[in-house]
């Protein structure tokens, strides 16, 4: 079962004392609204990846549109550098990416062309999490569809850069680009640090929203393709009881399929939580003749356009991702 969110993020939110912090959002926006762009040339900014695209739109909102470096149709992890590029590269005046650790292939072209650069998991701050040992035994996972279609993953042990799925994590990232935008263009600072203040009221709000959804659903036990979400589950006090892959490269080997085919069997699971690397034909093993509510969540923001509220929304959908797992059972 795919899910598929066509709700503003902002809609339907819990009432309850938020609605003072929504005031205070609407005041602090108008209040900054008329705030003059400066006339000098715009910095060229740009993110390796969606979801840290997100992050700096809401940053450069009404100053400057960031660029992304990986298309969605190309794999961080093994994207091709071709001169377009390097090109984007020398004419950014920031570039935000999270690390080595996920960009794999582009390290090396950002520490060389690169003219300012501000590291995801280098941020002072951050809530790490890491991944779990895997087998050493099993077959190579080439996911067959979406942003990692076509190649394997590196560092599969070791640190979790998908950190973006943290909206403390996301603070933390903006803020610092924030600061290096004002230095950069110091002419713009006070649209910066607004644009900073707004995006850490929409944070509380969003944490607030998933919080109250999730809230009645914290014991349900689920199962996960593999650990793709623990950032988010840590936040909101999530938990997942079974994973088929302990990582996304690595096919579990038959005796662990068959281990996880009497653990479906024998669990009485509210979903399965999978995103874009899942493999159909894993899954139908592992599940055998088990019947389970299947959820689909988008956790790259594949399906969002970049706008000053895109990382709001994906945050947004992940939560509802959830709350549909649960409340389908």
């Amino acid at each position: 079962m795919v899910y598929h969110n066509i709700l503003d993020p902002m809609l339907g939110f819990p009432m309850l004392s938020r609605n003072i912090t929504r005031i205070a959002a609407i005041l602090v926006a108008v209040l900054f609204s008329t705030l003059p762009v400066s006339a000098s040339a715009a910095p060229v900014v740009a993110a390796t990846i969606k979801p840290l695209q997100f992050i700096a739109a809401a940053i450069t909102d009404g100053v400057t549109e960031p660029r992304v470096l990986v298309p969605e149709s190309q794999s961080y992890h093994h994207f091709i550098v071709r001169p377009s590029t390097v090109r984007l590269l020398r004419e950014a005046d920031l570039v935000l990416w999270v690390g080595p650790e996920l960009e794999t292939y582009l390290a090396d072209s950002i520490n060389d062309f690169a003219n300012a650069t501000v590291q995801a998991l280098a941020v002072s701050g951050l809530a790490v999490h890491y991944l779990p040992d895997i087998e050493t035994t099993g077959e190579t996972n080439v996911p067959e569809s979406g942003q990692h279609a076509g190649h394997q993953h590196h560092g599969v042990s070791g640190i979790d850069p998908h950190i973006w799925l943290n909206t403390q994590n996301a603070e933390q990232v903006a803020t610092v680009l924030a600061e290096q935008l004002s230095a950069i263009d110091p002419a713009n600072e006070a649209r910066y640090l607004q644009n900073l203040a707004t995006f850490r009221v929409e944070l509380q709000l969003i944490r607030e929203s998933v919080v109250q959804r999730l809230q009645p659903y914290l014991d349900r036990p689920y199962a996960v393709y593999h650990d793709a979400f623990q950032y988010f589950e840590q936040e909101f006090g999530l938990s997942h009881q079974l994973v088929i892959a302990n990582s996304d490269e690595i096919q579990p080997g038959v005796r662990k399929l068959m281990s996880l085919r009497d653990a479906f069997a024998s669990q009485e699971l509210s979903c399965l939580m999978e995103d874009v690397t899942s493999q159909e034909s894993t899954i139908n093993t592992a599940l055998g003749r088990v019947q389970l509510n299947r959820i689909k969540a988008d956790t790259t923001g594949q399906n969002l356009t970049s706008s000053p509220r895109a990382y709001i929304q994906l945050i947004n959908d992940l939560g509802l991702a959830f709350a549909q797992c649960f409340s389908d059972h």
